[in-house]
């Protein structure tokens, strides 16, 4: 999750300046303390993310979808062949990805599996995780807890919104058609924002229970209505499972207490283990060969491990059976347990690894090495967060780097199943000026570095990254950042970097943000401008020199964002806590305020030709999210009569004056100085755009930074212009074409058969648009082989009318014309 050395130190092991780092970071862990850390990182987001704590976030959000998706695609969209957006590599090193948080799997077809991922939202393979497919379509939130697959109608599926560990989500969804379309059966108000569980009750499969921040609730309706277990008499994170002998035997654990309930969660007893004491979190697994047999992994108040208790009455009564550091400190975040179907004896429980028992808990044994290099036989990511068998008696165990499986129960870990999983979290990334490499910052797995075309990324640093940039005028100067007031640079153009280049200086001594606000110069690498907890920070030779430019007595709120002019590197501007803006000329020397608050600014930019035309947007709820000016932040007005009220992160400008903000639902573009604004929806999932660059050496590329759903790039200068009809395209047409429709007109409730090609393998959609652009459905969202494919469709419940059916594949889309009589 978050230090070097727990979660990615094997590529430290590649080199002996990385090792260094490592050692250095894990120590500053060591000091700060994992929890801390982590509550730092969300307090983070919550204050600079969303403009502080609001209790309607969730509804908020789900309002800002709602104006997103009423935004059409423009008509001049509407053409046989236009730019999309293309994913930038996956995974690290083709073995590691971002963090999952539930498994299931399809009880007819092995092959078929389901995978819940912190900001990715949800995703499924068709092969057992040879290749991935993402299937969240229109969710209100990416943050996706858990999923669940009724055992009666594989077709049904469950997914719980919202990441335990960090962020909210929307609710529950249900999908009737294997994940193709969902509906929201639940809302967070009613369940909680944060999923942990969801189970299937194994003798009634309309009985479903959810397991959230707001404790456990229950549905007997199939997801229809949902009940909170309200005398669930536990606190903490709770985790649950049920008797496969008898469904209404429950039992839950919770902060330091582990409770029966014989009558479906009615009534609870109390603590059955209150004999062990010092109990934190428990994680439970019960056996399915022997329901009398149940384990629990246990933390205690210092976060490292208690040990592994266990029962042989069924949860009546238990004892602390075996005892290993397996945790680390981290015992509230990374604890897993699970037991064999088939052996009521073997029982595996992760922390930081993998360890097993074979007789039942009473000795544990190490089987996985987090330090391993990928393709070691004992290799499992860092930081163990669920074990789960598999319907063929497979262990899989979803990390902090993805999801692993051993076919040895545990002994060995063979196989990473996520060389295409596109879920990593960037907090920023850049590219060079000529768009031949790409350098990001991600949470959990490091600083990742990819030429342009390779298939995957490496990890060049550790830890927690943040921002990163590539210097315009130098490609071989690269910028990321660790946790708090660490600046870390590299001359090599991200291959390697430096370790913190700030330590001593006064910055380093103040601190920073969880993740250190800063910019670079676009045509001067080597200024710098960053954001300390109190000071603004200026520096002109690469961040080896520092000097604090903000005056005491002229600002307030302290600063939140900043921005060098890449027009006139001595003009700065910054956004501040107290919602106005402040602008520098003479970099630091004399500061103005804005005369008017605009909001907390998530982000500028500025006219390369002429410093004193700026661009804002701004984060959060109920605010205007763009203003622009032309007097050096003097004055700010705000022209967009159809920009949605949802939470901005970023904005770009390209040297046409085309302007492009990254915001909580994706990207939108506007080529008229603020004031109209359209999707750039094509190819790009429903996701978090942290960081947004034009880059190219003709500016001919978006790059987008995405929280849970790794980068993407799109040809911008091909897309087509009001002004000017649409632009000569230099995609190849073979790319992808829609060879045929048939029928077409059809019958509302009839099936379509659409023919297309594509030129290489990879994932492809196909979407349906109505008159306005709206998008109406998603149709197909498969990997497909090379070559000319026919899908056969189910149209039902779309209303009669003219359409735009979108086939996007390799950063292409081509559209036809479909009418439904």
């Amino acid at each position: 999750m978050k230090f070097t050395s727990r979660t990615t130190r094997f590529v430290a092991l590649l080199s002996i300046l990385i090792v260094s780092q490592s050692f250095a970071q894990e120590s500053r862990d060591n000091e700060w303390g994992l929890k801390q850390r982590l509550e730092e990182r969300q307090k983070y987001w919550n204050t600079w993310i969303y403009s502080g704590p609001d209790t309607n976030i969730a509804e908020a959000h789900e309002r800002g979808l709602k104006q997103f998706l009423a935004i059409g695609r423009p008509k001049q969209f509407a053409q046989s062949l236009i730019p999309a957006w293309e994913q930038v590599s996956s995974s690290i090193h083709g073995a590691v990805s971002g963090r999952p948080t539930g498994i299931a799997f399809d009880p007819t077809n092995f092959q078929i599996m389901y995978l819940a991922t912190s900001g990715g939202g949800l995703w499924k393979t068709i092969n057992q995780g040879k290749s991935w497919a993402s299937i969240s379509g229109s969710w209100g939130s990416y943050a996706t807890g858990d999923v669940v697959v009724d055992y009666s109608n594989p077709n049904i599926i469950y997914a719980g919104t919202g990441d335990l560990y960090d962020r909210g989500g929307d609710g529950i969804y249900k999908s009737t058609d294997a994940g193709l379309n969902w509906t929201r059966v639940a809302t967070a108000g009613k369940v909680g924002s944060q999923t942990h569980q969801m189970i299937i009750d194994p003798a009634t499969p309309t009985t479903i229970y959810h397991v959230s921040s707001n404790g456990i609730n229950k549905s007997t309706d199939a997801g229809a209505s949902w009940n909170r277990l309200t005398a669930l008499p536990i606190g903490g994170i709770p985790h649950l499972v049920i008797d496969p002998s008898n469904a209404n035997k429950l039992i839950a654990g919770g902060s330091g207490v582990i409770v029966v309930s014989t009558d479906g969660g009615a009534t609870w007893s109390g603590d059955n283990a209150a004999n062990i004491g010092g109990k934190n979190r428990i994680t439970l697994a019960i056996s399915k060969k022997d329901p009398s047999k149940v384990y629990a992994s246990i933390s205690n108040g210092g976060n490292r491990s208690l040990g592994v208790a266990r029962s042989l009455n069924g949860g009546d009564t238990w004892e602390l059976s075996a005892s290993a550091d397996y945790m680390s400190d981290q015992g509230w975040y990374n604890n897993a347990c699970a037991v064999s179907p088939i052996n009521a004896n073997r029982v595996q429980v992760g922390g930081l690894d993998v360890w097993n028992s074979f007789d039942s808990g009473t000795t544990l044994t190490k089987r996985s090495e987090w330090t391993a290099a990928p393709s070691a036989a004992n290799f499992c990511h860092a930081d163990v967060h669920v074990l789960r068998y598999g319907p063929t008696n497979d262990l899989y165990a979803l990390t902090d780097g993805g999801v692993f499986v051993s076919k040895s129960n545990g002994n060995s870990w063979s196989q990473s199943l996520n060389t295409n999983l596109s879920t990593l979290l960037f907090v920023g990334a850049d590219a060079d000026h000529d768009m031949t490499y790409v350098l990001g910052g991600c949470q959990d797995n490091g600083v990742n570095y990819a030429k342009i075309n390779d298939p995957t990324f490496r990890e060049t640093a550790g830890g927690d990254a943040g921002r990163s940039f590539v210097a315009q005028d130098n490609a071989g100067t690269a910028y990321s950042t660790y946790i708090y007031a660490n600046l870390r640079r590299s001359s090599s153009g991200g291959v390697d970097f430096s370790d913190n280049i700030l330590a001593g200086t006064a910055l380093g001594n103040e601190g920073a943000p969880f993740y250190m606000y800063y910019d670079v110069s676009e045509t001067d690498g080597n200024v710098l401008a960053l954001c300390g907890n109190s000071k603004l920070y200026y520096s002109t030779n690469g961040g080896f020199e520092i000097n604090a430019i903000s005056k005491s007595n002229a600002f307030s709120g302290g600063f939140y964002s900043v921005h060098v002019a890449g027009a006139d590197p001595n003009v700065l501007y910054v956004g501040s806590g107290s919602n106005y803006s402040y602008t520098t000329t003479d970099a630091g020397t004399t500061w103005k305020k804005s005369t008017k608050s605009i909001g907390l600014v998530a982000g500028f930019c500025s006219d390369l030709t002429n410093a004193a035309n700026a661009y804002a947007c701004i984060a959060g709820y109920g605010n205007k999210h763009f203003w622009r000016t032309t007097d050096y932040g003097n004055t700010w007005e705000a022209p967009a009569k159809n920009l949605p009220d949802i939470n901005a992160y970023t904005i770009a400008r390209a040297p046409n004056g085309d302007l492009f903000i990254g915001h909580a639902f994706g990207v939108m573009r506007s080529i008229d100085n603020g004031v109209n604004w359209e999707p750039l929806r094509d190819g790009l999932p429903l996701c978090d755009v942290r960081k947004l660059q034009v880059r190219g050496k003709n500016n001919e590329y978006l790059l987008a930074a995405t929280y849970g759903r790794g980068l993407f790039k799109i040809k911008q200068g091909d897309l087509p212009r009001n002004n000017i009809g649409v632009a000569n395209s230099k995609s190849d047409p073979s790319a992808v074409s829609i060879n045929a429709i048939i029928p077409n007109p059809l019958i509302n409730g009839s099936e379509l058969r659409v023919k297309f090609t594509v030129a290489k393998a990879g994932i492809t959609t196909m979407k349906l648009f109505d008159e306005l652009g709206r998008e109406v459905r998603t149709l197909f969202n498969e990997s497909v082989e090379t070559g000319s494919h026919e899908s056969r469709i189910d149209v039902k419940g779309i209303s009669a009318g003219n359409y735009f059916l979108v086939v996007t594949a390799n950063g292409t889309s081509a559209t036809k014309n479909v009418i439904i009589h």
